[in-house]
């Protein structure tokens, strides 16, 4: 598993899962099983501990983290930046409408992407506008794409890449510890769930509040990156 893997998708899914985790395991320590708790004893919270932790490790091993990552895709990612990236920051620092480089940064870019991918965005922009700007959101697109390859293994890069990342994929998992921390609420009307109302509650808030700030900062996290991106090309 690589740096990315581990720090930007895994731990995002772990981080997640805890309060979940812990609420299922309080349920399951409650279950009124007589036979079975006079059969195990003092042990039962341990075996069932033991078993609630293996499975909720296997479920994040195989599924989980990419459950989070595709959730928080099409929750988070695409409604800001767009599927086709035409609204992703990385994007944007190309548009010289939009981007933040000054006039003199700009025009070393395009001379280098010039330079290194043999495409014009300078005479791509003329062609395509003013009518097919969508057209020409697409090129550079294309273009920031092959950037993205000949940058990998810039150290740097990768650590605002995980920054990035981490913070989207935890928005996904937090999002499914939401929604069934709810169900769970609803639950309670209907069955014993073996935790209190107040305690679910307090999940709920708590959980909310990491969603929240890490929200808040998700736009900043990809405009960093972005701005990364191209330090990172200039100095190939």
């Amino acid at each position: 598993m690589s740096k990315y893997e581990r720090t930007a998708r895994l731990y995002p899914a772990i981080l997640s899962s805890i309060v979940p985790a812990v609420i299922v395991l309080a349920i399951i320590w409650e279950l009124q099983i007589p036979t079975v708790k006079q059969f195990l004893g003092w042990s039962y919270r341990l075996v069932t501990l033991s078993i609630g932790t293996a499975l909720i490790a296997s479920a994040i091993g195989f599924w989980g983290k990419e459950l989070c990552r595709n959730t928080s895709k099409l929750l988070f990612q695409f409604p800001f930046f767009k599927e086709d990236e035409t609204e992703m920051p990385t994007t944007k620092l190309l548009i010289s409408e939009e981007t933040s480089f000054g006039k003199y940064q700009l025009a070393k870019l395009f001379a280098k992407i010039n330079n290194d991918f043999n495409v014009d965005l300078i005479d791509l922009k003329r062609q395509y506008s003013p009518n097919n700007s969508y057209e020409y959101r697409k090129e550079v697109v294309a273009v920031v794409a092959l950037i993205r390859q000949k940058t990998k293994g810039d150290p740097i890069l990768l650590n605002y890449n995980i920054r990035y990342g981490f913070g989207r994929n935890l928005l996904g998992g937090m999002t499914i510890g939401i929604v069934f921390t709810i169900i769970l609420l609803l639950g309670t009307n209907f069955m014993n769930m073996g935790v209190t109302v107040r305690q679910l509650l307090f999940a709920l808030i708590l959980q909310i509040a990491l969603f929240l700030i890490t929200l808040l900062f998700f736009k900043q996290t990809a405009r960093e990156y972005a701005r990364q991106l191209f330090y990172s090309y200039q100095n190939l």
